[in-house]
């Protein structure tokens, strides 16, 4: 019966394809945790350099200020944003050297 040959064969198909529809949820979990993880980290890292310095208070203040007339800062970039690029950034070399070391 040809039937009962195939079945058997598109239940196996049906029960993969459900088994991989799950991985691929699960890994785009994983991964958004991951994101949400890396920019709390980012957040407390950046408050935690603002928080210690006074110069970097005063260039976000005058940054802001700037923005909020229309101009453009005296330093030119925005102090907040440099700072998570500058984490990022940190983050990536770390990254490369663990990638690097797990690889020997």
């Amino acid at each position: 019966n040809a039937v009962g040959a195939v079945k058997p064969k598109y239940d196996l198909k049906s029960h993969v394809e459900r088994v991989i529809d799950i991985i691929a949820a699960e890994e785009s979990s994983v991964a958004e945790k991951k994101k949400i993880a890396l920019m709390e980290e980012a957040t407390a890292a950046v408050t935690a350099e603002f928080a210690s310095s006074k110069a970097l208070k005063k260039a976000a203040l005058e940054s802001a200020i700037a923005s909020i007339k229309g101009g453009d800062s005296k330093t030119g970039a925005d102090p907040v944003q440099a700072a998570y690029v500058k984490f990022f950034k940190a983050k990536a070399v770390e990254a490369k050297k663990t990638d690097a070391a797990e690889s020997k």
